[in-house]
């Protein structure tokens, strides 16, 4: 559950995010047909074919229409109706604008695990896991402006995206005794193969002198076809000094390559041939380092540790690397257990407003805080 919001004046309107995916579109597809509503058009442009040359999908054809039906933009010439060139009815180059993402839902997982020893020195286990995603992500955009020239003075845009997803990987995992003091262990996360499925809601509405209130609610659902989402595997490996009954020193160094993502969809690969070719310019391999310890004292344990992840992205302004520590202790009752942990972590990155036509970003410096408490039952 995340709530983001951000603020502030841009020299650069929203108009160029409807106009972006305007032109190319003849008028024609923009203007109803006998009893046509706007609702029956936005749904008919969800699934016509699209024009020769045309650069975006059929949502984006629809963010387009709700642009128009709305005075954002006009043809160049109105009357004609293969005209193909539009021009923006917004002027200035002072905005207010106002970005709120609000995230709410869940990316759980359900594990089956199987383990074995061989002789006192050998450990393997196995995990095979499902998961299931269930996620929405609402966005609300609010822009306005004072200019004299200016037909349309408010424009606020709200975007709605479901998520709906399950998934399947596996993990394999062995820990070395080195004598009694040395521990070494390698573990391999497999990939994570999703099978994902969309839904989109979008809502638009402007205000101005010149054309007054102008509202464009299709109150049309888009349902997507599924698609395939393979996440990267994961390398790791450790290395565990112990100190008899007292305490623990352990070192974990992980290994990711991010450019490893990849979508597919059962229409074929060039469905998503920009956004793998995307994923592979900008994504990189990253590493993970993790140290801790843990001190006991009678009944008492102490715990500590630190970790740091690098940025998963060529350019580490989009997203920066990632530090953080823990803290926790315990008490051993006997047959009962209380432990209690506070894990702490930051990062810097930059949220893009909307992916083209307004890439204007904000600024996030996002601090993370989780608080544990385990309450353990033995026999």
């Amino acid at each position: 559950e995340n709530d983001l919001f951000a603020f502030g004046n841009n020299t650069q309107s929203i108009d160029q995010y409807f106009l972006d995916r305007a032109n190319g579109v003849p008028l024609t597809l923009f203007t109803p047909q006998g009893n046509e509503s706007l609702s029956d058009l936005y749904a008919y442009l969800g699934n016509a074919p699209l024009p020769t040359g045309y650069n975006y999908g059929n949502y984006d054809m629809q963010s387009a229409y709700l642009g128009y039906e709305t005075f954002i933009f006009d043809e160049q010439n109105p009357g004609d109706l293969q005209g193909t060139t539009y021009v923006s009815n917004i002027a200035g180059n002072d905005f207010y604008q106002e970005y709120n993402q609000t995230s709410t839902g869940l990316n759980g997982k359900l594990t089956i695990n199987t383990g074995t020893q061989f002789r006192d020195d050998l450990y393997l286990g196995l995990n095979i896991n499902s998961h299931f995603i269930n996620y929405e992500r609402t966005t609300l955009f609010y822009e306005e402006n004072s200019h004299p020239d200016s037909d349309v003075n408010e424009i606020y845009y709200e975007n709605t995206l479901r998520t709906l997803g399950t998934g399947v990987s596996l993990q394999l995992g062995a820990i070395y005794k080195l004598g009694d003091m040395f521990r070494i262990g390698a573990a391999y996360t497999s990939p994570t193969w999703y099978v994902i499925s969309e839904e989109t809601l979008q809502y638009l509405e402007t205000d101005s002198n010149e054309f007054g209130p102008a509202t464009a609610n299709p109150n049309v659902i888009n349902i997507f076809p599924d698609y395939q989402l393979r996440t990267p595997g994961k390398l790791t490996g450790s290395l565990a000094m112990v100190f008899g009954k007292s305490g623990l020193l352990s070192f974990d160094y992980s290994y990711k390559d991010y450019s490893n993502t990849e979508f597919d969809s059962e229409f074929g690969n060039h469905v998503f041939a920009g956004q793998n070719t995307s994923i592979e310019n900008n994504l990189k391999a990253a590493s993970t380092y993790r140290v801790g310890g843990e001190y006991r004292i009678e009944n008492w344990s102490l715990r500590g540790g630190y970790r740091f992840e690098e940025s998963p992205y060529e350019n580490e302004e989009i997203m920066g690397n990632l530090s953080g520590y823990s803290l926790g202790f315990g008490y051993d009752f006997g047959n009962l257990e209380l432990d209690f942990a506070y894990d702490f972590s930051e990062r810097e990155y930059r949220q893009t407003l909307l992916q083209t036509g307004l890439e204007e970003q904000a600024f996030v410096d996002n601090h993370n805080s989780n608080y544990t408490v385990t309450l353990s039952f033995g026999i």
